[in-house]
C-alpha cells in the first residue's frame, strides 16, 4: 500500500528554513524594489491601493477575484528552483548565473525540497513558499507572454 501525499500538505519551518527564507528576503527585497516597485513584496504605500482604484475605475468598472487552481500541490520541484534562479538573474540583469547566488543557495533550497513528501508542490504556510512561489509564479506568466526563451 502507498500513501499519497495530500494536494495541499503544511510542514513546520525550523530554524534551517527561516534562515534560507530571511536571507533570500534580504537578497531579492532590495532588488525588486529598485527594479519592479510596483510588485507586492517591495511593500505598499497606505493609499497605493486607493490610487490603483481611482485610477482605473473608469476604464474598468468592474473587479474580478481570481485564484489559480492547484498552485502550491502543482509545482515541481525542480522547475521552481530553476524558476528562482531565472528570476535572480534577471533582476541582477545577468546573462549568466551568479556563482554567489548558486554557493549560498542551491544546496540548502535542495536539501529542503529533498524533505518534502513528494517531487512537486510546495507546503503551504511555509516562509520559503511565499518566496518561491512568487518567483514561480512570475516566471510562468513571463513564459507565456512570450518574453522568455524556451529552453
Amino acid at each position: 500500500m502507498s500513501i499519497r501525499p495530500l494536494p495541499y500538505f503544511q510542514i513546520n519551518d525550523g530554524l534551517f528554513e527561516k534562515q534560507v527564507a530571511e536571507e533570500l528576503r534580504k537578497d531579492f527585497i532590495p532588488m525588486i524594489k529598485r527594479r519592479l516597485p510596483d510588485h507586492h513584496l517591495a511593500g505598499f504605500s497606505h493609499s497605493h491601493h486607493l490610487s490603483f482604484v481611482k485610477k482605473y475605475k473608469k476604464e474598468y468598472p468592474w473587479f474580478v477575484r481570481a485564484d489559480i487552481s492547484c498552485f502550491y500541490p502543482s509545482l515541481p520541484h525542480r522547475e521552481a528552483l530553476v524558476q528562482l534562479q531565472v528570476a535572480y538573474k534577471s533582476l541582477v540583469g545577468a546573462t549568466y548565473m551568479p556563482q554567489s547566488f548558486k554557493k549560498k543557495y542551491l544546496k540548502p533550497l535542495s536539501a529542503w525540497f529533498a524533505k518534502l513528501p513528494a517531487h512537486r508542490g510546495l507546503p503551504v504556510g511555509s516562509c520559503l513558499s511565499a518566496i518561491i512561489k512568487n518567483k514561480s509564479y512570475e516566471f510562468r506568466k513571463k513564459y507565456f507572454q512570450g518574453d522568455l526563451p524556451v529552453f
